[in-house]
């Protein structure tokens, strides 16, 4: 989890102008400290999280009120919805 939040974090600063990027830089390296990360990484891996339970809404809250906490800007995306339009696969399996 720990290697996804620093290539996650690595990916935006990528994406920002020269300015920003120094500039988000310098806020990513004042915090968090290494027993806050050490704290959060304990926390998530306590329980289970599965996609779409309880546990990980509980998760992804916990992420984005310490990631504001941090003073970094943290959302949460819409809704999303999948409509199937076939009820048999349309690709088959290579061989």
């Amino acid at each position: 989890m720990q290697t996804f939040i620093v290539l996650a974090v690595l990916v935006c600063a990528r994406a920002l102008p020269a300015a920003a990027q120094d500039s988000f830089e310098q806020r990513l390296l004042a915090v968090p400290d290494t027993a806050s990360a050490r704290l959060m990484t304990y926390d998530l891996t306590r329980v289970p999280h599965v996609a779409g339970t309880p546990a990980q809404a509980a998760t992804r809250d916990y992420v984005i009120d310490k990631v504001r906490a941090w003073g970094l800007e943290a959302w949460r995306p819409g809704p999303r919805s999948i409509r199937f339009i076939s009820r048999t696969p349309t690709a088959s399996p290579p061989g």
